[in-house]
């Protein structure tokens, strides 16, 4: 069962709740869509907060980014999407961009800390030694200074869905259940293409 919470307030009457988490995007995502009763407004609003919660377990926690009721003549419906808590990681530039003899996990923490954000240390990468000297670019946001700065270690920032973030290196163990067509996957896609393949390459130094 999927129960959506605004504000702290259960709302009612979505028919599609769709959940984005990826490691190409940071912070997690949602889609909300809705047909209102009697062209009524939802009561839900750009930065209201978002808990989405499937079967008693948290899945995204974040904050409307937008809020979009359309009607015609068919009928009328309600559409809303917005982003994990720490999308302001992704939007906003840190305060701190320089920083000496500091481990990459020591540089998420300092960076999460201004935005009031919970990190949970580096237990999934070998963060190795300390950075002498590195120094984010000004215009980047938050989430890019850190990526630079774990890219020099080989790891990445990763959150959970509900505001915490955490680095990781890479390092899996072996699903505990295979993955069965018709059981745990209900669809599927692929797509093989030899489009923009070309015929000579040439690299020049």
């Amino acid at each position: 069962m999927i129960s959506v919470v605004c504000n702290g307030a259960q709302m009612r009457g979505f028919s599609s709740v769709r959940v984005t988490r990826a490691l190409d995007q940071f912070c997690a995502t949602y889609a909300l869509q809705a047909i209102p009763e009697n062209g009524a407004w939802l009561s839900t609003f750009p930065e209201d907060e978002i808990v989405i919660v499937e079967n008693d377990e948290v899945v995204v926690k974040g904050y409307n980014d937008s809020c979009q009721p359309s009607f015609d003549s068919s009928g009328c419906s309600f559409a809303v999407s917005g982003r994990e808590v720490v999308k302001d990681l992704v939007d906003c530039p840190p305060e701190t961009v320089n920083f000496e003899n500091k481990k990459v996990d020591e540089i998420a923490r300092i960076i999460c800390a201004e935005f009031d954000t919970a990190f949970d240390g580096a237990g999934g990468a070998d963060v190795g030694a300390p950075l002498a000297k590195f120094s984010g670019d000004p215009g980047k946001s938050a989430y890019e200074v850190m990526m630079d700065a774990c890219r020099l270690r080989r790891c990445i920032p990763i959150t959970d869905g509900v505001g915490h973030v955490k680095l990781d290196g890479g390092r899996y163990q072996s699903a505990s259940v295979d993955l069965v067509q018709g059981e745990n996957v209900l669809s599927a896609s692929g797509n093989f293409s030899t489009k923009d393949r070309f015929k000579v390459y040439r690299v020049v130094a």
